[in-house]
């Protein structure tokens, strides 16, 4: 059909027919841009998720070397308890011991170790004190005290190890959380499952 015929022929169905037609494109077009937006938005979530999931992977890769590691420390550390020598000057034990927990305690305000792990931890440390045993002539209050108490640069671990060991694991760490990074674990993910532990 020669179009100029039609205008010329039948201006008003002519007009209608380029009305419907613009339309048709119009509908089309904003068809198109939400198709658009949709599918933006789905490529920046899963790019977002993405990016959380690598992050999430490499804290969890971290912390599974934290954790190896300082339960690979605290072995050799509590196997120095049975040397005579240590016995008979229990405080080398000592120093080394509350060194590691300085360590954990830091590792914990960083985010690198989850609540699960760290309690489990801090647990063996509120029943020691409970049950004060005695390495030698020292006990394990004495040792505490003896050791920790002349760390004037590390006062804030100080005060958490007192709560620890007064008003239980659960009150400490809440007075002293970690840092945001940890919000991975808690927010983003389930529970995680308990990584490798010593008796403890």
């Amino acid at each position: 059909m020669d179009i100029n015929q039609l205008i010329s022929d039948d201006p008003d169905k002519a007009a209608k027919c380029a009305q419907v037609i613009s339309t048709g494109w119009q509908i089309v077009t904003g068809i198109v841009q939400i198709f658009i937006v949709i599918a933006t938005a789905i490529i920046l979530y899963l790019s977002v998720s993405l990016n959380i999931l690598i992050h999430y992977i490499a804290i969890e890769s971290k912390n599974s070397d934290i954790i190896s590691e300082f339960n690979t420390r605290f072995s050799r550390t509590w196997e120095m308890r049975a040397n005579p020598d240590v016995k008979s000057s229990p405080e080398v034990f000592y120093d080394r011991f509350w060194s590691q927990q300085l360590d954990q305690f830091s590792a914990w305000q960083r985010g690198w170790l989850s609540e699960e792990d760290y309690k489990y931890w801090l647990e063996g440390r509120h029943r020691d004190w409970e049950l004060n045993e005695s390495l030698g002539a020292m006990s394990y209050r004495d040792g505490y005290n003896k050791t920790v108490s002349k760390w004037s640069y590390h006062s804030k671990f100080h005060d958490f190890m007192n709560t620890v060991h007064n008003l239980g694991v659960g009150a400490a760490l809440k007075k002293y959380p970690p840092g945001d990074v940890t919000s991975v674990f808690n927010i983003t993910f389930p529970a995680r499952g308990r990584w490798l532990k010593v008796w403890r």
